[in-house]
Order: structure tokens, then sequence, then C-alpha cells
């Protein structure tokens, strides 16, 4: 509306500049006619010079600031130059200057434009109207002025030419500026209706304490995503996240400082989360977000993230000592993955979320990392139940393990995948495959009872603590062992860290001695721990950590379990074609 206003100002400005320019146009070629004696008269001159000088300082004050017409010194000091023009010509027209009269109003017309108070205009009018009496005055003098009732006629006639369209415009004027004035009302109701209307959509999707999304919303928006999803191909993750112990906290700092616990979560949130993910709050300390065109790796990564940063937030009572401390479990599901539909996603994500906090909170743990290792219930057969039901018991005790070690995040579920694609290469039998996949899942479950201080040094092992470190295979037995399906798993796990020669750990076996599938773990679990990144080396690139696993063959690994593992990397592209020619040749040449 600002922008119209200024528009209409400029227009309106600009179309009275060119108004006067025309009326001293006309005064001025009707002055041989109507005044000859003007034009040799230092009166009219003066006046004119004065006129046409003030008219271009005018014009161009205008011309750059259109505003400048309303001004009261520009708009007056005009106006009387244009009354002295036309006085000048009234008063040496002589008779014939009676037409000049009807020049008066369109200057008072112009006048009433640019100022639109009624009694300034109505002042100026009465002022033209005595200005042009007096200069025919001045013109014929004061007999002829009044000689005769047509002279009367003539003046009442003026002063209707004045007053009728002074009166006239200003009823106009009253009527642009209400409608104007109730235009304005209207779109500042309308514009006032809108924000309100924004704002009470908001509120109906806002939880009012954190100013996240609220469940209406969520079962919304998570519809939406997941059908968006369908078409694009791209999947979605859902985390669902709850405050650990949070009636604790509450019981011992009070509702208030439960409710800006809330609060402050929800910035961290938004610290941490894309500009894209979606934030709500489901319900009391329970939190979900959803993160389009996300996997589950970058979801996990995403929810640890944010679990590191609420566990460093100095929230009260947030000192590792205390009894009271602030964090949050996570749980994810990722579609199409583990579920299609929003019901089931939602499900899902809250499986994984209660197991997370079975596992000791302040965990993050994603519903499909052991169902992508073991496949589904159909596709393990007649026994797919209980074989997922097995699934479930190993996903609890890896959350244990994974809360000491977070280092080493995924690296079961990627060691699996491995282990189950090198046991193909070699012609295992599906059973034998599927029992090392979990055997891969719980290798290092035995990390659970070693000390995360340990798990992570940087500096050289101790010939104690290596000790302590090596003793993690058969604390691993000693988790599985008391669940009757797990045993099968026991020689695997506990034969994992043997070595080819019979230099390893626990039992000192030594080549065919060791379990074929204690072998293929060893192979795996070594390559995937090698890629990793921690903190006491860096991550290897994949030639590089195939190179040592070549290295090592004949005395850490069965030569032929590495064979397996180029090949495996070279097919699915993890290693270049020369490279593993190059490595290959050199592992038979050494066998």
């Amino acid at each position: 509306m600002g922008a119209r206003r200024e528009r209409l100002a400029v227009v309106e400005a600009r179309a009275g500049l060119a108004w006067k320019v025309l009326l001293f146009a006309l005064e001025v070629a009707a002055a041989p006619l109507l005044a000859p004696r003007a034009l040799a008269s230092p009166l009219f001159l003066g006046a004119a010079a004065l006129w046409l000088g003030h008219g271009l300082a005018f014009a161009a004050a205008v011309w750059r600031r259109p505003g400048t017409a309303r001004s009261p010194a520009w708009a007056y000091s005009s106006f009387f130059l244009d009354l002295a023009v036309l006085s000048a010509l009234v008063a040496l027209a002589g008779q014939a200057g009676s037409l000049y009269a009807f020049l008066y109003p369109a200057h008072v017309l112009w006048l009433a434009v640019i100022r639109t108070d009624l009694r300034e205009v109505v002042a100026c009018g009465l002022l033209g109207f005595g200005a042009y009496n007096l200069a025919r005055l001045a013109g014929v003098g004061l007999d002829a002025l009044f000689a005769g009732p047509g002279r009367w006629i003539e003046m009442a006639f003026v002063a209707a030419l004045v007053a009728g369209p002074l009166y006239r415009l200003r009823l106009l004027l009253r009527r642009y500026e209400e409608a104007r004035a109730a235009r304005r009302l209207a779109e500042e109701s309308v514009s006032r209706l809108r924000r309100d209307n924004v704002l009470l959509q908001e509120l109906s999707v806002t939880d009012p304490l954190t100013g996240l999304y609220n469940k209406r919303y969520f079962d919304v928006r998570l519809a939406e995503e997941l059908g968006r999803a369908g078409l694009t191909g791209q999947p979605v993750a859902l985390a669902l996240l709850d405050v650990d112990r949070f009636k604790q906290y509450n019981d011992t700092y009070g509702h208030v400082r439960g409710d800006e616990l809330l609060k402050t979560l929800a910035e961290l949130l938004r610290q941490n989360c894309r500009s894209g993910d979606v934030l709500c709050r489901l319900g009391g300390e329970e939190f979900a977000i959803i993160l389009p065109a996300t996997g589950a790796e970058a979801a996990a990564a995403a929810a640890e993230r944010i679990r590191r940063a609420v566990e460093q937030h100095p929230f009260p009572g947030s000192d590792p000592k205390s009894r009271v401390r602030v964090t949050v479990s996570l749980g994810i599901a990722v579609y199409p993955t583990d579920a299609t539909d929003p019901t089931r996603l939602v499900e899902c994500a809250d499986q994984a979320l209660y197991r997370a906090k079975d596992a000791g909170r302040n965990a993050v743990v994603l519903h499909s990392s052991l169902a992508a290792c073991v496949g589904s219930g159909a596709e393990l057969g007649a026994d797919g139940e209980e074989l997922l039901a097995v699934t479930g018991v190993i996903q609890t005790l890896l959350s244990l393990a994974q809360v000491k070690d977070r280092y080493t995040y995924g690296h079961a579920e990627r060691t699996a995948q491995l282990a189950a694609a090198i046991a193909q290469r070699l012609g295992l039998d599906p059973v034998e495959i599927r029992r090392l996949r979990y055997a891969a899942l719980a290798h290092d479950l035995g990390n659970a009872a070693i000390s995360s201080h340990l798990l992570v040094k940087q500096g050289p092992l101790s010939e104690a603590e290596r000790r302590v470190l090596q003793e993690h295979t058969l604390l691993g037995v000693s988790l599985i062992e008391p669940f009757g399906d797990l045993r099968d798993l026991i020689p695997i796990v506990a034969s994992h860290h043997e070595r080819w020669d019979g230099s390893g750990y626990p039992a000192g076996l030594r080549g065919e001695e060791i379990p074929l599938a204690a072998r293929i773990l060893a192979v795996a679990d070594s390559y995937d721990a090698m890629r990793q990144h921690r903190p006491y080396r860096p991550a290897l690139a994949a030639q590089e950590a195939a190179a040592q696993l070549v290295e090592g063959a004949g005395s850490r690994y069965d030569p032929r379990a590495v064979e397996a593992l180029l090949e495996v990397l070279a097919a699915s592209g993890q290693l270049d074609a020369d490279a593993a020619d190059r490595l290959l040749a050199r592992l038979r040449a050494a066998g």
C-alpha cells in the first residue's frame, strides 16, 4: 500500500505541474488578443519572469521529490505568482480582460488539489476573487467597475466560478478521503485477519512450551513425508527421543526446572538438526525427529550428535557424579527398510527406543541394525520368528556394549555383512552363514564389561591392560552362554582372536583347529576395524587395510579367507581391480 500511495503522489504532483504550465501558456498566448499592452508592460514582463524562474525551480524540486508540491512554502509562493501574472493581464486588458476571469478558479482548483484543507482553499479563493476585482479596478477605473448592473452580474459570475467548483471539489475530496480511509481500514482488517489466521494455524500445530511441532502435526507430516518418499524413492528416518529418568529430575529440581530442561532440549535439537528436519514434541519428555532423505547410517550419526550434545550440556544435575544426570535415549527406524506405513514405522522406532532404554539409557539404537544382518522372518524360513527373537536378545546385549564403546558404532553390523559375503565366496551353506552372522554381531559383546577408558586409550597398553582387553572374548561368551538359543555361537565368538600360526588367544589354537567361521570372522573383524577412525589411530584406506591383511596371511589369518575377502572387495567396487589383482598375486606367491 505504501508504494502505491507514493506512485499516486508522483502522478498527482507531475499532473499539477503540467496543469500550471498549460494555464501559463494559455495566459501568455491570449495576451496579444486580450491584453496587447501586456507584451510591452514592465509590470507583466517582471511578473512573468518571476513566475518562469520560480516555476522552473518548482518543477525541478517536484521532479526530484514529488512531496515538495504539498509544501506550504512552495505551494503558496507558486499560487501568489500565478495571481500576479493573471492580475497584471487583467489590469492591462481592460474590458476584454473579463475572459481571464475563467482562469482564476482554475488556479484555485489547482491549489485545492495540492492543499486540501478547506479553510486554506476558501481563503485563497477569496484572495483570488479580490485580486481579480482589484486588477479590474486598475484596468478600467472605479466608476467603470461598478457602472451598470452588468458589472455586478460579472462580479457575481466570477464569484460563482470560484466558490461553486471549490465547494463541489471539497465534497469530492472529502468523499475520496473517506473512501480511501475506509479502504485502508478494510485492508488493515484483512491483513490483521490473515496474521491472526496464520498465528492460529501455528498455535494449532505448535507445542506451547518448546515451540516445536506437536503430536497432531507430527502425524500429518510423517504421512506426507512417507508419501513423498514413495514417489521419489528416497528413505525417510524417524528418531524417537526420550529424556532418561525425567521423573527423577522433576522430583529433584521441581517441575519449573523440568520445563526449562525441555525448552533447552528443544533448542539443542534445533542447533544439531538440519533446517529440513521436522522436530516435534509428542508429549511429556518424548520427542520425535523426522529426517527426510536420510538413511540409517546418516540418521544414526545425527542421533549420536544429539545424544552427545545433551550429555555435554551443563544442565542442573548433569555432573556425572550426580545421581540425577541428564541424558537421552534415541530409537531409529527407517522407511522403507523397517516399515512402509507411518504407524508401523513409529512402532519400530519405539521398539528401538525401548532397547536403548533397556541397554542402560544414554544410547542410540537402530531398529534395522540387526534385521538387516539376519533378514526378515520370511527369509529365514520356518524358524524365522524364533531366530528374530534371538535377534532381539543380541540387539539388547549389543546396545549394552555400545554404551561403553561408541567409536565402534555399527562395527558389529558391518562385520556381520562382510563375514557373510566371505562365507558365501567360500561356499558355506546358508545355515552356517546365518550362524556366522549372529556370531559376528555378538563377537564384541565382552566390551560391555571393560572400562571405557581402556577401550579408547590413545597411548600404548601395559601388559596388564593387554590381558584385560584379551579377556573380552571369554567375557562375551559368558554373556551369551545363559541364552540357550545362542550357545551355537560360543565356539566362533571364543575363537575369533585365535591366529593361524597359533599365537592368538585365548586357547592358542592354530590352523584348521580354529573353526572356519571364526577364521572368516577374524578377517572381516580386522578389515572393518582398520577402516574405522579410532582415538589412537586414523582410519586406513581400503587398499592399505587389504594390504595389511595380505601381509598377515599365513601368520595371523587364514590365507583362503583373506583371498575371499579380496575377491569380495573387488566385486563390490570397494577395491580397485588392478590393486586387487596385485594383492592376490602377492598372496598366492607367498602361499
